[in-house]
């Protein structure tokens, strides 16, 4: 019996020291901040970007936060290890849906996330220019329903390549975007400079029936959740369908 006993409160005595040798772990891992994760996803195409995207629309950034520390690790349980990162979190008015659902409790607004800014003194990178209050863009997000997790601030598919700023009903994206064939000859000519910064102008109607041409087309991406990176899409030529 005494052997017993002894043995249980050894049971006991490691459980113990198990469980706080967890709770420091995560009391070490909370006050460490990492740099955000650049997913590494690059749009090569426009048919990718679409396809990769969970929601696109059209939206004006109401308000930039500062940067602040994030525990972006989706397990949020007591025992789990927090992952800290640095984001900027902007509060987007919504002008027109494209493409998705907003399931975000703010009707007409969401929160977009991206990784980096000024926080504590100290500059973060970001993997794409942290958007601006008061101007209005075409967003292509990433929402977090399909992790159970919809209450995560959205985030942009692919990096600086897919910023586009709207701007009288013009749609600028970046050069590195190659376009449809379709889109490509539609772009504007820009003689008098009136759209530099981008590279590529375009009307943003010409933009929306692509889009919407394209969702048609290709199906939907499936998602590998180790990594939350959209797996490789089949090769589809749009050009040749009407």
């Amino acid at each position: 019996m005494k052997k017993q006993t002894m043995m249980l409160s050894f049971l006991l005595g490691v459980v113990l020291l198990s469980a706080c040798s967890e709770e420091k772990k995560v009391n070490e891992a909370s006050d460490i901040i990492h740099q955000a994760p650049d997913s590494g996803f690059r749009v090569e195409k426009f048919e990718e970007l679409v396809a990769s995207s969970d929601l696109v629309v059209i939206g004006t950034v109401d308000n930039v936060h500062p940067a602040s520390k994030r525990n972006i690790n989706l397990d949020k349980s007591e025992t789990a290890i927090p992952f800290n990162a640095i984001y900027t979190d902007s509060n987007i008015k919504v002008e027109k849906i494209i493409l998705g659902d907003i399931n975000q409790d703010i009707q007409n607004m969401f929160t977009l996330k991206q990784a980096g800014g000024l926080y504590d003194g100290k500059e973060y990178p970001t993997y794409a220019p942290i958007v601006e209050e008061g101007k209005t863009y075409l967003f292509f997000l990433v929402t977090y329903d399909k992790w159970d997790a919809p209450g995560e601030p959205y985030t942009l598919v692919g990096g600086e390549e897919i910023i586009a700023p709207v701007e009288d009903g013009i749609v600028k994206f970046n050069p590195s975007l190659p376009l449809t064939k379709p889109l490509a000859t539609k772009q504007i000519i820009d003689n008098n400079n009136k759209f530099s910064g981008h590279g590529i102008s375009l009307n943003i109607d010409d933009v929306i029936a692509e889009i919407i041409r394209v969702d048609n087309h290709l199906p939907n991406p499936v998602i590998n959740k180790d990594n939350y990176l959209p797996d490789p899409i089949d090769d589809v030529d749009l050009n040749s369908q009407k």
